[in-house]
């Protein structure tokens, strides 16, 4: 999706001790800037300034995602590391992360005073539902003693229908003083037993931080992967391809979704995957083909004069075909023109050198020089106006 800018303000990430999106004035210049709405915020793709701060943006999230897992890796208590990974969530624009949070890090009692007092936001049902299933707990009064010391703990006996609602900080603190105990210790149970239920909470809380642990730590590790993939993207294809990406979504069969596969593979060090890579490239101008060129079969002939066959399955000349059109649509236009004269240019470079992917592994720099080109090409055609919503 692609939106503009009003005259003289437009939305751009701002940076201080958490990231929000601000309103800010910027120069008034010959043509509004354009803005794309790539991942979770608003990037400027025609200002240097503003394409520095999506890419410092990213360099922020990696950096902070990478300390915390760090410090996880190297047995920091969660505790220690929530208000980091509530930054985290801020800069993704995951609120409810966020919310999730604030739930483990004051306890519920806690959260839903400052909630109250509209210190913190009321907590989503998503953020609730995981939270539930974080603390979930097994009311380990109602445990037979005595049949679990002859036929073992079974499954049906722990059913978690409580939640341990304290805070994650002082479940860690009972945890290292080693002093938990039952919530409630029930008048019809001896005292000689209350260790045995207290061994058995202890467990349960054990089991409370472990899962938040392992979720949290998946979080951040899932961030982390994210943006260090958007960072090799926007440094590989530039600051704008998720434009590109948008307008393939645009049509039918998920081309956009196909195009960013051929990019990650090029990620990879197994000339294999750079082949896929020169295969993916290939796919997406065939299919431009069958949704912009000739449906029916038959000849055309170009403005040099030389036939060529259209049809279903003469996707790459269905292309070339459009192109043509729209090369003698503008001929008065000599920009337009010259745009899809290259992009005929680039139709048959793309198609052959992703081709070349069918007789076996592929080379990178040949893979990295195809993938290029057909986002060059997608970016022709956008100006030509060959996606919905767009026009020459």
């Amino acid at each position: 999706m692609t939106v503009f800018a009003s005259r003289t303000t437009m939305l751009v990430l701002h940076w201080r001790t958490r990231l929000r999106v601000r309103h800010v004035r910027v120069r008034t210049v010959a043509r509004c800037p354009r803005v794309e709405l790539a991942g979770k915020g608003l990037r400027v793709v025609d200002n240097k300034r503003e394409i520095s701060l999506a890419e410092e943006h990213l360099e922020r999230v990696v950096s902070l995602s990478t300390d915390v897992l760090e410090r996880l890796r190297h047995g920091a208590r969660v505790s220690e590391v929530l208000s980091d990974i509530s930054l985290i969530a801020a800069m993704q624009g995951d609120q409810w992360v966020e919310e999730l949070v604030s739930l483990l890090a004051y306890g519920y009692e806690r959260h839903t005073a400052m909630q109250a007092k509209g210190v913190v936001r009321r907590a989503s049902r998503k953020a609730m539902e995981t939270w539930l299933s974080l603390v979930a707990v097994a009311d380990v009064r109602r445990v037979d003693l005595e049949k679990t010391a002859e036929e073992g703990l079974q499954v049906e006996d722990i059913k978690r229908t409580q939640v341990l609602t304290e805070s994650v900080s002082i479940s860690e603190q009972c945890e290292l003083e080693d002093a938990g105990s039952p919530p409630h210790q029930a008048d019809n149970h001896e005292p000689s037993n209350w260790a045995h239920y207290n061994a058995l909470f202890r467990s349960e809380r054990q089991g409370v931080l472990y899962r938040v642990r392992s979720y949290l730590s998946n979080y951040v590790q899932q961030v982390w992967q994210e943006s260090t993939r958007e960072q090799q993207r926007i440094r590989l294809l530039g600051i704008d391809y998720r434009v590109a990406i948008t307008n393939l979504d645009s049509l039918p069969g998920e081309l956009g979704a196909q195009l960013l596969a051929a990019g990650d593979n090029l990620r990879s060090s197994n000339p294999h995957s750079w082949q896929l890579c020169l295969l993916g490239c290939r796919n997406v101008v065939l299919a431009l083909g069958r949704e912009l060129g000739p449906s029916d079969p038959g000849q055309y002939t170009l403005l040099c004069g030389r036939s060529i066959e259209v049809g279903p399955t003469h996707e790459k000349n269905g292309l070339r075909a459009y192109l043509d059109k729209k090369a003698r649509e503008t001929a008065s236009m000599k920009s337009i023109a010259r745009m899809a004269t290259e992009a005929d240019k680039l139709t048959t470079r793309v198609y052959d050198g992703g081709s070349a992917g069918k007789s076996g592994a592929g080379e990178y720099d040949k893979a990295k020089k195809v993938l290029l080109e057909t986002y060059a090409l997608v970016r022709i055609l956008r100006s030509l106006g060959a996606f919905p919503g767009t026009s020459p």
